[in-house]
């Protein structure tokens, strides 16, 4: 499909799409690697600082809170490591970042209602870390499915 501009020029709208898609795909590349890092990065200092933490409202504390944090920690960080790394596999880490970032809302979410009965709010932060994924996946289907032909 074509669409005649002034000047005689003839602009391609998937390609406009395809550039937007593209710029949103690595701008939002970036945001999900930055969040991830800095979950893995404060995971780990708390994993060095107190091993404490809470797992769907019930607090644990010593060695089971360690492997949480350490276990938890290191998926972060493994994330991150296969966003940068595999590129081409874009639409599997977006997936499995949200996946895990889903776990933590959904984790924060049970341990609020626990700690506080009867709260109606969300945590915000939890939700933004959430729809970063959620974007990065429909940018990386989008541009994945833009430069394809249909007949």
């Amino acid at each position: 499909m074509e669409e005649k501009c002034e000047g005689s020029k003839s602009v391609t709208v998937s390609s406009g799409f395809t550039k937007i898609v593209s710029i949103a795909e690595k701008s939002l590349r970036y945001c999900l690697i930055a969040i991830l890092l800095f979950w893995s990065c404060m995971l780990m200092f708390v994993f060095i600082l107190n091993w404490e933490g809470w797992f769907f409202g019930i607090r644990i504390a010593g060695l089971y809170a360690g492997i949480y944090l350490f276990t938890e920690g290191l998926t972060a960080l493994l994330l991150a490591v296969s966003v940068i790394r595999f590129p081409k596999k874009r639409v599997i880490s977006g997936t499995l970042s949200l996946i895990f970032f889903s776990f933590i809302l959904l984790d924060s979410g049970v341990t609020r209602q626990t700690l506080h009965p009867g709260s109606t709010s969300i945590p915000e932060l939890f939700v933004i870390f959430s729809l970063i994924p959620i974007l990065y996946l429909i940018s990386c289907i989008g541009k994945e499915y833009s430069g394809k032909k249909y007949p």
